[in-house]
C-alpha cells in the first residue's frame, strides 16, 4: 500500500513522467489489479499522445502498449492483448525509421525489440491455432533479426506441425548455426 501510494503521488505531483506511471502500473499488475493498471496506461497513453512526436515518445508508446498487452494478457482478454501488441509494432515500426543513421548497436536494439514484438504475436496466433497468421509473424521477426532463436524454433515446432518436414529441418540448421547447443534444434 505504502508503495501505491508512494506512485500516486509522485504521478500527481507531475503528471508528464512516463516512467513513473509506468512503475505504478507495474505494480497495480503484481497486485492483480489490472483494470488500476490498465487505467494508469490509457492515462500514461493519453499524455504521450498529446506530445509532438519525437524518439522517446515514441518509444514510451511502445513500452506503454508493450505493458497493456501483459496487463491484457494477465486479464485473459487476449483480443485486447492482441490489439495491444499490433499497436506496439506500428510504434516500433515508426522508432525503426526514426533511427536510422544511429550507432549500430541502437540500431540493433531496437531491430530486437521489433522482433521480439513479433515474435509474441506469432505467439498468441500459434495458441489460438491460426498458424497463417503465426508464420506470418515469426516470418516477421526474423526479418528484423535474423538470429532471433524463438522465432526460429517456433517455426520449425509450425512447419513440423504442418508436416512441412523441409521447412522444420531449414529453421533447425539456423537455429544450431546460432546456437550449436540449442537441445530442441538437436532433438527436433
Amino acid at each position: 500500500d505504502k508503495a501505491v501510494v508512494y506512485y500516486r503521488n509522485a504521478v500527481a505531483s507531475d503528471t508528464s513522467k512516463s516512467l513513473l506511471r509506468h512503475d505504478l502500473a507495474d505494480l497495480y499488475w503484481c497486485l492483480g489489479s489490472y483494470d488500476k493498471a490498465e487505467a494508469v496506461l490509457k492515462e500514461c497513453l493519453a499524455q504521450e499522445n498529446s506530445k509532438p512526436e519525437d524518439l522517446q515518445g515514441t518509444l514510451n508508446k511502445v513500452k506503454t502498449m508493450l505493458m497493456l498487452a501483459k496487463v491484457h494478457k494477465s486479464a485473459n482478454d487476449i483480443k485486447a492483448a492482441i490489439d495491444d501488441l499490433i499497436q506496439a509494432r506500428v510504434f516500433q515500426s515508426l522508432v525503426l525509421n526514426k533511427i536510422r543513421g544511429e550507432q549500430v548497436d541502437t540500431i540493433y536494439k531496437e531491430r530486437n525489440n521489433a522482433a521480439s514484438i513479433c515474435y509474441q504475436l506469432g505467439e498468441f496466433y500459434n495458441e489460438q491455432r491460426s498458424h497463417e497468421k503465426a508464420s506470418t509473424y515469426f516470418n516477421e521477426a526474423l526479418k528484423h533479426d535474423q538470429t532471433h532463436e524463438k522465432s526460429m524454433l517456433a517455426l520449425a515446432k509450425l512447419y513440423l506441425h504442418k508436416r512441412e518436414y523441409d521447412g522444420s529441418e531449414q529453421q533447425c540448421q539456423a537455429l544450431l548455426q546460432v546456437d550449436p547447443a540449442n537441445v530442441e534444434a538437436v532433438m527436433m
